[in-house]
């Protein structure tokens, strides 16, 4: 027994492997955190939101290559909204059944297999082609995979970590979309007068990147129980 100023010391001790491991576990020590949060920063940089990465540049495809007004331009992009509504919808339902892997491999390949596709388009691409493409299929994938990368993600730590590790989420995404305007501007201002070789170029990168996304939800997302009731929990009611 140790009494006193030693017993002090003793118990300092006892307690200090303890709080070493504690302090060594993080949210990025689960590896379905540490791909979810990728997948966001990859999300982000090439398409969602709205307001980052592949938006930005079909935004100055419109009005720069096709003509468009402002006001066409702000109409093309109607249409997506409700098919990430739609797949929004189904990927949770689809998660909550089979679990996150799935809806996210599933929706991220639909995502590649429409970039490159959208490759292709020049000045005279018919807007139909547009429309079946990117302001379909694009976002129906992403919706698909998102709502599952979420649960996954939270199903991954601890509730008392949940708000840290939302915000690490956040921050991460936002870096990617940030990353997406100024990379994909680059590409855009470097490809010349014509520009529409820059964006091609775009199209590409955009298709790796969600195939790299796809990859990973099939290798770094786990199978436990767990993810799947979490998705079955964000899944809205029949």
């Amino acid at each position: 027994m140790c009494g006193g100023g030693r017993g002090r010391r003793c118990l300092r001790r006892d307690q200090a492997p303890h709080a070493q491991s504690h302090a060594a576990v993080t949210p990025f020590s689960s590896s379905s955190f540490s791909t979810a949060t990728c997948l966001g920063f990859l999300n982000n940089f090439a398409y969602y939101d709205y307001d980052y990465g592949l938006v930005f540049v079909l935004s100055f495809y419109f009005q720069t290559v096709r003509h468009y007004s402002t006001i066409q331009t702000g109409l093309a992009f109607v249409p997506p909204t409700g098919t990430v509504t739609i797949s929004n919808l189904l990927g949770s339902r689809l998660a909550s059944k089979s679990g996150p892997r799935l809806p996210m491999g599933a929706g991220f390949a639909i995502a590649s297999v429409a970039y490159a596709a959208l490759h292709g388009i020049d000045a005279g691409t018919p807007p139909y082609t547009l429309m079946r493409f990117l302001l379909a299929a694009i976002p129906f994938g992403l919706g698909l995979a998102i709502p599952a990368m979420t649960a996954a993600l939270l199903a991954s730590v601890e509730r008392q970590r949940a708000g840290a590790s939302s915000a690490i989420f956040t921050t991460v995404r936002q870096i990617g979309g940030a990353l997406g305007v100024a990379v994909f501007g680059a590409i855009i201002a470097a490809s010349g007068k014509t520009s529409m070789a820059g964006i091609q170029c775009v199209f590409v990168v955009c298709a790796c990147s969600s195939a790299v996304a796809c990859a990973l939800s099939v290798i770094g997302i786990g199978r436990d129980d767990s993810l799947a009731q979490t998705a079955h929990a964000a899944a809205p009611e029949k």
